[in-house]
């Protein structure tokens, strides 16, 4: 099932901005590990697309936060309470320059 054009391209503009400094786009995603990962199957196939979907995989696998050189803060929600999880997300997402 494709999305449809607005969230498409949302979701495009997404992928490119974890790999291009230049990039004004800040986003908050909330999804479980599958529906996140099945999202980004959906989309068309680029590039930034297929690095978007490796990084959150090794991201999930690896237990980690961040990968080096990726504009991506990352908070697996299964591995903490939701209360702990929104605090440390929006000092993330407020903390950004």
């Amino acid at each position: 099932m494709a999305w449809e054009p607005g969230m498409e391209e949302l979701l495009q503009r997404f992928c490119h901005s974890l790999f291009h400094p230049d990039s004004k786009v800040i986003a908050l995603i909330a999804g479980n590990n599958d529906q996140v990962i099945e999202s980004f199957r959906r989309l068309k196939e680029t590039e930034d697309v297929k690095r978007a979907r490796q990084v959150f995989e090794d991201l999930l696998v690896e237990d980690r936060q961040e990968q080096n050189g990726v504009r991506l803060k990352f908070f697996n929600s299964s591995r903490s309470g939701s209360a702990e999880l929104l605090d440390r997300a929006m000092e993330a997402f407020l903390g950004h320059p």
